[in-house]
């Protein structure tokens, strides 16, 4: 990962935009607050799929959410556009076939800005984040853990390529 120092933009990519990253969004937002990079970074997601475009993330994303403290109310879902990845230092895929589509999409130069997002924690033991979309609150909540682990992980990085930021 290269760092420009000065704003690291990150885009976290699922299906609709409506649950996953949403979720992956509040809670890197939530896990920053207790560093000091946040004024370093730029936080956004989006969609494979335009299906949802402008509406708010799922309830059940947004009540999980504000159990990590974060008001998803006025999140509204958007697709991945080219200039996307022209902008981004770091597009992260929160399963293989979002990743698959992005490298689709992607010119050259912006295919090793890609990562799936269960790569910032290779001791998960799973490769997908799931898609809670057909499930229950509980599934939201189960995936949301899934997604903190990884965040962790990615925050840990970050850390490391920022001055001060411990």
């Amino acid at each position: 990962m290269e760092i420009k120092f000065d704003q690291y933009r990150i885009l976290f990519v699922c299906t609709g935009n409506i649950c996953r990253s949403p979720l992956a969004e509040a809670i890197l937002w939530a896990e920053i607050d207790k560093t000091k990079i946040g004024g370093w970074l730029s936080i956004y997601s989006a969609g494979i799929i335009d299906f949802y475009e402008d509406e708010p993330a799922d309830a059940r994303a947004q009540k999980t959410g504000a159990t990590y403290g974060m008001d998803m109310s006025q999140f509204r879902a958007r697709q991945i556009i080219q200039q996307d990845f022209e902008d981004s230092d770091i597009l992260i895929a929160l399963d293989q076939s979002h990743f698959d589509a992005m490298l689709g999409r992607a010119p050259e130069k912006a295919k090793e800005r890609i990562k799936l997002l269960t790569d910032f924690a290779p001791d998960l033991d799973i490769r997908d984040i799931r898609d809670p979309y057909y499930g229950e609150q509980e599934d939201f909540d189960e995936v949301a853990r899934e997604i903190e682990i990884c965040i962790k992980g990615l925050v840990a990085e970050l850390c490391d390529y920022f001055p001060d930021a411990g």
